[in-house]
């Protein structure tokens, strides 16, 4: 009992010193407040600070005549990083006459873990604590994003305010005081500019998104979830998040806040890599920037692991290494010499500039004060701006793009059909002339016929002319059926008449067509056992002699040109294998399949004549008589080869 008496007693003593040497205190030491808002350099004479770092010191110790030389004077915003240590600030005012006597006292930061206000009067005693902030449940304060507190100067006299901060989060503190008369113009202000940013944020996430869609570019799709993550972020900084949603949950927007910083990170590292083209310009980057993305991945989800804030200085480091690693694609882009690498350049550094500035400020590297505290607020603008202007030129770009593209598709759909036009009137003048010549032929032949009528014991020489009069009568036939058939190059629409073929028979008698010069050219090696074929004779003789006109156009004059013919079983059926080999520059691998298109010619050569359909109907042909034809790819200059399997019996 008698030991409670005792700190009752001491307790009571330290409290009338204090303020015995409060009142002693030189006046000097205060600020004079007038009827206007006080930043921190218009605090300045009245304000001070204390770096506690135990943590453990308490309001008494702090305020007794003994601490006074603990405190420090302030020259501007306090930026200390990530610190554990408590900071106390000590605010002597002194109200002027006739100014308002309800003041607010407002910490500009809204991610401050725990903020104490304690207020003493002229005459010594201390009201009741206030608190606010992301971790503490507030009391006695002003419903704000940020701390704020309303404070009484009503007695006359040098009114004390102590201000106890602790924050897992970076130490920033810009505090400030300002009169009733203007607290609602300073709050519509306030909101007004936040207004304007998110708003700015909101617009561009729906341009962005609508990029995205219109586009379908990678670099829209990481833009949109920058912008996001970033205006996020942002509304979690600035105490909109704590104040509108996370009131109460005490722990939530401060993880929020963490995770946030990791996301955006990695996002706008994406976006600025894919943006400066680092996969082609700097390929050494892209295994350092996916360890970084793992590495801000894994500290974006340990706040909801237990690790909370303890992350966050690291994240930042990372962060600004991450916008080093740019600084050489970016120098790389800049000389390429094209204006719109250029502008992405600009984009790039001007924001990087405030971002870096920011970061380190938020790390405590650099001093509070001046353009560092308007770091954040120019970082943010000139990255929302900037990427603003980004989407514009890539969307001028994107659009001049499908214009020429456009372009170039009526360009070449004009040429296609004016090709298309005189395919048709090569075809239809090549099926008149044919038609033409059916009627003299048709003489030739007729008059051969009487001729063999009326000479029935002609000598021999004389049936020799006839029969090479006939041979020549049947090429000119066949010649025509070519031209006709180029006409009708739907083949399952021919008639069929199944007839037994010899394959050696058939092969010879479309290089007899073809003339007497161009057959010395051919060497035809059959083998003993190759059986004969169930097929439609005509069809066949027709697909032959394109693959035998193909291999004199595309060779060497006379050179020579083989033609095998051997038996084949293939998937499990008998058949005949007929293969043929020129010596001329050959069909490159890519074209193996192509060559069989329809209007498909390799290298388009103006000194071969041909409308691309030969190879076209011969696979038709082969494929309705239920076998393959494919081109064997080779060495260039090795010559063109053709393989065709054909079926002994029809299904």
């Amino acid at each position: 009992m008698l030991f409670f008496i005792w700190r009752l007693v001491a307790g009571g003593l330290l409290v009338l010193l204090a303020g015995v040497c409060h009142a002693a205190l030189p006046a000097a030491d205060r600020v004079v407040v007038e009827e206007r808002t006080l930043g921190v350099a218009s605090l300045g004479p009245g304000l001070s600070v204390l770096r506690d770092a135990s943590g453990r010191r308490t309001l008494l110790e702090v305020s007794a005549a003994e601490a006074v030389g603990d405190f420090k004077p302030v020259q501007g915003s306090i930026a200390d990083g990530y610190t554990s240590a408590v900071v106390w600030l000590r605010l002597r005012v002194e109200r002027s006459p006739g100014t308002s006597t309800l003041w607010w006292f407002r910490l500009d930061r809204g991610f401050l873990d725990d903020v104490r206000l304690y207020h003493r009067h002229p005459d010594g005693h201390f009201e009741p604590e206030r608190r606010a902030g992301d971790r503490v449940l507030p009391v006695g304060d002003v419903v704000n994003r940020v701390p704020t507190f309303p404070i009484l100067l009503t007695e006359p006299g040098v009114h004390e305010i102590y201000v106890r901060v602790s924050s897992a989060s970076t130490m920033i503190l810009q505090p400030s005081l300002i009169p009733e008369s203007r607290s609602l113009e300073v709050t519509q202000e306030d909101y007004l500019a936040q207004g304007a940013y998110f708003g700015l944020c909101v617009a561009l996430v729906f341009m962005g998104l609508h990029s995205a869609m219109w586009l379908r570019q990678r670099l829209f799709l990481y833009f949109l979830a920058y912008v996001v993550s970033h205006s996020f972020n942002m509304w979690l900084l600035t105490g909109l998040g704590n104040q509108l949603l996370f009131s109460g949950v005490e722990p939530l927007a401060d993880r929020l806040i963490a995770t946030s910083i990791c996301t955006t990170g990695l996002l706008g590292l994406l976006f600025y890599s894919e943006l400066l083209g680092i996969e082609q310009r700097a390929p050494w980057v892209v295994p350092i920037n996916k360890g970084l993305y793992c590495l801000l991945a894994i500290a974006a989800a340990a706040p909801f692991l237990g690790l909370e804030s303890r992350l966050t200085p690291y994240v930042l480091m990372l962060m600004s290494g991450g916008w080093l690693l740019l600084v050489w694609p970016v120098v790389l882009a800049w000389r390429s010499g094209d204006a719109g690498e250029r502008w992405s350049c600009a984009m790039v550094a001007f924001p990087a500039v405030w971002s870096t500035w920011n970061l380190w400020l938020a790390l405590g590297w650099i001093p509070a004060g001046g353009l560092a505290d308007m770091s954040a607020g120019l970082a943010n603008l000139a990255n929302l701006l900037l990427l603003l202007m980004l989407l514009v030129l890539r969307t001028y770009q994107s659009e001049g793009a499908r214009k020429l593209a456009e372009a170039r598709a009526d360009k070449a759909e004009a040429e296609g059909a004016q090709e298309r036009q005189g395919r048709e009137d090569q075809q239809h003048l090549l099926s008149m002339i044919a038609h033409e010549f059916r009627t003299p032929i048709s003489i030739v032949d007729a008059s051969l016929q009487s001729l063999r009528l009326l000479d029935e014991n002609a000598p021999v020489e004389r049936q020799s002319r006839h029969d090479r009069i006939s041979r020549a009568v049947a090429r000119l036939n066949d010649l025509l059926e070519l031209v006709l058939t180029h006409n009708r190059s739907d083949v399952s629409v021919w008639t069929r008449s199944i007839s037994t073929v010899d394959m050696e028979v058939v092969t010879r008698d479309a290089i007899d067509i073809v003339g007497p010069r161009a057959a010395a050219r051919f060497a035809v090696t059959v083998r003993d056992d190759t059986p004969d074929l169930q097929a439609d004779e005509r069809m066949l003789r027709y697909a032959l002699l394109n693959l035998i006109d193909n291999a004199l156009k595309y060779s060497p004059r006379g050179s020579r040109i083989d033609i095998s013919i051997k038996p084949l079983v293939f998937d499990g059926r008998e058949g005949v294998q007929w293969s043929i080999l020129d010596q001329g520059w050959g069909i490159p691998a890519a074209d193996r399949e192509r060559v069989f298109e329809k209007y498909y010619r390799v290298g388009e050569r103006s000194d071969v004549a041909g409308l691309g359909l030969g190879l076209f109907l011969v696979r038709q042909i082969v494929q309705r008589h239920e076998g393959w034809v494919k081109a064997i790819a080779g060495e260039p200059g090795n010559g063109a080869c053709f393989d065709c399997w054909l079926p002994c019996q029809q299904q």
